[in-house]
């Protein structure tokens, strides 16, 4: 069974996600990426795309985990700060 946190980790963002504007530093960032990739496959042999595919999708994997868990340390810092100033409410209200 999955947990609060993967799943809320994991549900799609896009709709909440404001968009990138096209001329944005990001998107221009991902198109480059994208075309550079494209060049590399197409000088590829099988056997090289098949070695450049199984590198893609151990590094899909790891970032996935490395997002998660940025994800899960983010949560629980906002959660504890959360605890605190409730905690701590009449000592902020006095001042």
């Amino acid at each position: 069974m999955e947990s609060i946190l993967e799943w809320l980790c994991d549900a799609p963002i896009a709709y909440n996600a404001r968009p990138c504007a096209p001329d944005s530093p990001a998107l221009e960032h991902v198109k480059a990426r994208v075309q550079l990739m494209d060049s590399l496959r197409s000088m590829l042999t099988p056997e090289q795309t098949a070695l450049l595919d199984a590198y893609d999708d151990l590094s899909d994997d790891a970032e996935d985990d490395f997002s998660y868990r940025k994800f899960v340390y983010g949560f629980h810092l906002g959660a504890a700060l959360t605890l605190e100033i409730l905690q701590g409410r009449d000592a902020l209200l006095s001042h």
